[in-house]
């Protein structure tokens, strides 16, 4: 009788070869599929999203990191020494162009405009006479050139008087806000202490640096979009008021400054911004998002759909604008161009398109 262990061996070389048969029926059914049924599964449709492509203005933006400065700063001193009587503005008030901010002891300065106009009004009395008299031939030229001379003395001195009392106020130079008071009611004020800072932050100035390569594009009055992140993120507006004719030497760029509305006083100078200007506008581009194109072997490609079908073509690109190509060749206007599904399609694969908003 032949042994256990031999018959255990015999059924394993059994199973063996039933295991084999199977794979390789499995293999020749898989490989040896009827014509129509192959076809079938080549022209299955791959659904796709797609986006017809429409010509339209696409601006060049370029993004510049910047600082919120104040429009005016101004710090203002005492013009004339006296004990100061009177504050109008401390640090924070809003104040208005012309609005007196302080004021010092101007006796002694009045008392000279007063004298001032008692020697005017007197020197015009005598003028008047004079003219009388020369009109009758009473007096010589030169008698009434000298009275006119010192009426016209007496005029000056006025003017002059007055500017040294206006002098002993201080006003402010523009609409803004005191950000700074240096001096207190009752103090005695020399000539040229320190007494105010004054700011000017509606509008602001958007501050920024501009390489040579972008200066050209760069126009007063072109609009400027900028973020500050302090504040959210938040969007403003703002046009070009101011473009440097020289460059920085340690830099070689270009001071461009903008000026943005801050009624709410919101846009505070030291902040950071990053603002978008632009260098040009293509009045008629097709602009094809980066999400559709397919860098294949050094060339860049995108599908379009035509009757059903996937069409390769070469994009030629102008520019990159954000997330977007500046097509240059290789679509056009009306074409509908494939979003979704790009990187798996092959050249005359057929489609099926799928709802789209962006179709």
């Amino acid at each position: 009788m032949p042994s256990s262990k031999s018959t255990s061996r015999s059924k394993w070389i059994l199973y063996a070869m039933l295991g084999a048969s199977l794979l390789a029926l499995v293999f020749f059914a898989m490989t040896h599929r009827p014509p129509e049924t192959a076809e079938k599964v080549a022209d299955k449709p791959l659904a796709v999203s797609v986006q017809e492509l429409k010509a339209g203005p696409i601006p060049d933006l370029v993004s510049i990191p910047g600082r919120l400065e104040a429009t005016v700063e101004a710090d203002l001193a005492a013009e004339k020494p006296g004990l100061i009587v009177e504050l109008t503005a401390d640090k924070g008030d809003r104040v208005q162009k012309d609005q007196v901010l302080m004021s010092v002891d101007d006796r002694s300065w009045k008392a000279f405009v007063d004298k001032a106009e008692i020697d005017l009004r007197e020197a015009n009395k005598s003028l008047k006479r004079w003219e009388e008299l020369r009109k009758t031939g009473a007096v010589s030229i030169d008698e009434y050139d000298t009275i006119k001379a010192r009426q016209e003395l007496a005029a000056v001195a006025l003017a002059d008087a007055r500017a040294h009392w206006e002098r002993c106020r201080i006003v402010s130079p523009c609409d803004g806000i005191v950000a700074n008071r240096y001096v207190d009611l009752g103090e005695y004020a020399r000539e040229g202490d320190p007494a105010f800072k004054v700011v000017q932050i509606d509008p602001v100035k958007v501050a920024m640096d501009i390489s040579e390569r972008d200066i050209d594009a760069m126009k007063i009055g072109s609009p400027v979009i900028f973020s500050v992140d302090a504040l959210g993120g938040q969007s403003f507006t703002g046009q070009v008021a101011f473009i440097s004719p020289l460059a920085a030497r340690d830099s070689n760029s270009f001071r461009v400054e903008a000026s943005a509305p801050n009624p709410e006083l919101t846009l505070k100078p030291g902040m950071i911004a990053r603002a978008s200007l632009t260098r040009r506008i293509w009045e008629q581009a097709l602009a094809v998002p980066l999400s559709a194109v397919v860098p294949q072997k050094g060339e860049y490609v995108v599908f379009i759909v035509q009757d059903g079908r996937a069409v390769r073509r070469v994009l030629r690109i102008e520019s990159m604008v954000g997330q977007y190509a500046v097509a240059a060749s290789g679509v056009s206007e009306g074409d509908l161009l494939v979003l979704d599904g790009a990187r798996t399609l092959m050249d005359g694969a057929p489609v099926t398109i799928l709802e789209n908003p962006g179709k």
